[in-house]
């Protein structure tokens, strides 16, 4: 399901999404989305009101150090996790 949250592309919850052993992603469990640097007060605020738990950067380590300070919309090192995929 896509998620409605200003200036973060591709915000979509994967809720119903198929696990290995036959059971399905819970909604809202998983959300996936695109940088979050460019998110306006308004995103931040819609992304907390989900029930933010955690968010896992997933980008190259370089990168993902080099935009780190504007794409944590939190701004809490406690909820943003770097694991750079290779």
């Amino acid at each position: 399901m896509r998620l409605d949250w200003p200036n973060c592309g591709n915000a979509r919850d994967l809720g119903g999404t198929p696990t290995r052993d036959g059971g399905r992603v819970r909604a809202g469990a998983l959300i996936r989305s695109d940088s979050h640097a460019r998110m306006t007060a308004a995103s931040v605020e819609a992304l907390r009101g989900h029930g933010l738990g955690l968010i896992l950067d997933l980008r190259w380590f370089g990168s993902a150090t080099a935009h780190r300070a504007r794409s944590r919309p939190t701004r809490s090192t406690e909820t943003c996790r770097c694991f750079p995929i290779r």
